[in-house]
C-alpha cells in the first residue's frame, strides 16, 4: 500500500470536491472526503519534518461524554474508519508534544484534555443558541443535521443551511465561512404546525 502523503491527498481533496459539484458523492466517499480534509494539515506537518509530535483524534457523539482515540493507522484511514461506524460523530484532530524541560505534554491544537468531560465543543460553551461563534475553518462544528446561519468572508450576505451542506474549511477565499450561530429548533403541534 501506498502511504498517504499531503501532495496526495491534496489531490483526492480536489477530486473529490469536484466529482461532488458534477455529479454528486455517495456517503462513502463523503465520509472519506472528511477524513482527508481532518488529516491534511497533519500530513503537511509530517512534510515539513514536525513528525514529533503525538496524533490524538477528539471525537464527540450528539448527548455522550467526548473520548480520545490515538490512530492505530494512517490518519486519514482511521478517521474514515471513525466516520463509518459514527456518521454523526465530529472529530477534530489535535497534536501533543511532550516538552522535556518542564516534564509536560503541549497542545498545539485547539483543545484541552481537561475539558474533554465536557459534552459540548469548547467553541460553545457560555454561549446561547443564536449567538454567533467566530470560525476559523476545520471540521464542521456541530452535528450535521442542525440548521446554523453562517457569515462569509468579505460578503455582505448571511446563509441558513444545515450543517452538513456547508464547506467548513478554509480556502482563503470569499467563500470561507467567518461566523455561524445554531438556529434553535421550533417547537410544532401533531399538525406540524409551529
Amino acid at each position: 500500500m501506498n502511504k498517504l502523503t499531503a501532495e496526495k491527498c491534496r489531490e483526492r481533496i480536489a477530486s473529490l470536491k469536484r466529482n461532488r459539484r458534477v455529479f454528486g458523492l455517495a456517503l462513502d466517499s463523503e465520509i472519506y472526503l472528511q477524513a482527508l480534509e481532518i488529516a491534511l494539515p497533519i500530513l503537511e506537518q509530517q512534510d515539513r519534518g514536525e513528525g514529533s509530535d503525538d496524533t490524538f483524534i477528539v471525537m464527540r457523539n450528539p448527548g455522550k461524554v467526548p473520548f480520545i482515540k490515538r490512530p492505530t493507522c494512517d490518519v486519514a484511514e482511521y478517521l474514515v474508519q471513525l466516520y463509518q461506524h459514527n456518521p454523526e460523530a465530529v472529530c477534530e484532530v489535535i497534536t501533543y508534544r511532550y516538552a522535556g524541560a518542564s516534564g509536560q505534554w503541549v497542545q498545539d491544537g485547539r483543545e484541552l484534555l481537561a475539558e474533554l468531560d465536557i459534552g459540548v465543543p469548547a467553541a460553545m460553551q457560555g454561549r446561547g443558541e443564536g449567538e454567533w461563534i467566530e470560525w476559523g475553518g476545520g471540521v464542521m462544528p456541530v452535528s450535521g443535521r442542525v440548521m446554523v446561519e453562517v457569515r462569509f468572508k468579505r460578503c455582505s450576505f448571511l446563509r441558513k443551511a444545515k450543517a452538513k451542506q456547508l464547506d467548513w474549511t478554509h480556502y482563503g477565499n470569499i467563500s470561507d465561512i467567518i461566523a455561524y450561530r445554531i438556529i434553535p429548533e421550533r417547537a410544532t403541534n401533531q399538525n406540524g404546525e409551529q
